[in-house]
């Protein structure tokens, strides 16, 4: 049984990879085809910390394509992930990273929300120095 997880997994985490690079390559199709596959890997064997990061990866890439509501619904389902197993400096990450992805796409105005998020959450975990590095994400994104 656990090689058979384990197998999963590392398919699951290679899947996602190639979905990443394929996200650098702008080859947007197939990434979107490998992280729904690494996806259903992760679910099947329970890997919240799999499901989270490609869900994450997923909402990015739904704002490279233009579908706003669906990559906020994705986020959505990464950070109650995040919530469920405490990692928060994570739900941090992702709010960020999703405000750069907003910020890239020319949704200024949604980006400075997801900013301000990271920021608050970066704060409540007291982590000065971060919490500082996402004044200049805020910065651009808001006009402050």
């Amino acid at each position: 049984l656990f090689e058979a997880v384990g197998d999963r997994l590392g398919q699951a985490n290679t899947l996602k990879a190639i979905g990443d690079v394929l996200q650098f390559r702008k080859d947007n199709d197939q990434a979107l085809e490998k992280y729904a596959q690494a996806l259903a890997l992760f679910e099947a064997v329970g890997d919240r910390l799999g499901q989270a990061n490609t869900r994450a990866a997923l909402a990015r890439l739904k704002v490279a394509q233009g579908d706003i509501t669906a990559a906020e619904l994705e986020l959505h389902a990464v950070i109650e992930i995040r919530w469920e197993m405490g990692d928060h400096y994570s739900e941090g990450a992702d709010l960020g990273n999703f405000a750069i992805a907003l910020l890239n796409a020319g949704h200024k105005e949604k980006a400075c929300l997801y900013a301000r998020r990271a920021q608050a959450a970066f704060a409540a975990l007291n982590l000065p120095y971060i919490t500082a590095q996402t004044e200049q994400l805020i910065a651009a994104a808001c006009g402050e």
